[in-house]
C-alpha cells in the first residue's frame, strides 16, 4: 500500500499530465500525494541573468540572482498551492513543498526525507541524442531512487517527440 506519493511537477503540461493518474491511486490507496517543484540552483541562474561572461560578479549582480530566485520560490509556491487546492477539492489529500537544487538528486532526497512509497511523474521519452543532450530526470530518479515509481509519456501532440 502507498501511503505517501511524491509527485515532482514544473508547471509544465507535461508534467500535470501526471496529476489523473496520482489523484486515482491516491484514491483508490488512500494516500498522501506530495507536490515537488524543484528550482534551479544560483549557479544555473547565473546564466539566465547575463552575469556568467561579464567577469567578477557584483553586488548588484548578486541582489539580482536573489531576486530572481524569491521570485522563482514565490512562483512555485503559488503554483503548487493551487494544485494541492484542487485535489483537495477533489478528495485527495495534498502537501506540497518547494526546493531548490538539480532537479533529479533533489527529487531524490525529496523522496527519502519525506519517507514516500512511490513517486508518480511524466517523462518525455526522449532517446539517442535528446537525451545526451537533455539528460533524464526520469532516468536519475529510475537509478538512485529505489522505489516504486509511475512513469507516464504523455501523448502531447504537436510536441515534435
Amino acid at each position: 500500500m502507498f501511503q505517501k506519493v511524491l509527485v515532482p511537477l514544473d508547471g509544465s503540461e507535461l508534467a500535470e499530465a501526471v496529476l489523473p493518474y496520482a489523484e486515482e491511486l491516491a484514491l483508490a490507496q488512500k494516500s498522501l500525494v506530495v507536490l515537488l517543484q524543484v528550482i534551479p540552483p544560483p549557479s544555473q541562474v547565473v546564466g539566465f541573468t547575463g552575469t556568467a561572461d561579464l567577469g567578477p560578479m557584483t553586488r548588484t549582480d548578486v541582489e539580482a540572482i536573489n531576486a530572481t530566485m524569491e521570485a522563482e520560490a514565490r512562483n512555485a509556491a503559488a503554483y503548487l498551492q493551487k494544485q494541492a487546492g484542487a485535489m483537495s477539492e477533489r478528495g485527495v489529500k495534498a502537501e506540497w513543498e518547494v526546493r531548490q537544487g538539480p532537479p533529479g538528486p533533489t527529487i531524490v532526497q525529496c523522496a527519502k526525507e519525506r519517507g514516500v512509497d512511490a513517486i508518480a511523474l511524466s517523462t518525455h521519452g526522449r532517446s539517442g541524442l535528446g537525451r545526451l543532450i537533455f539528460g533524464s530526470v526520469a532516468g536519475h530518479i529510475l537509478r538512485h531512487c529505489g522505489l516504486p515509481i509511475l512513469l507516464i509519456k504523455p501523448d502531447m501532440k504537436g510536441e515534435g517527440d
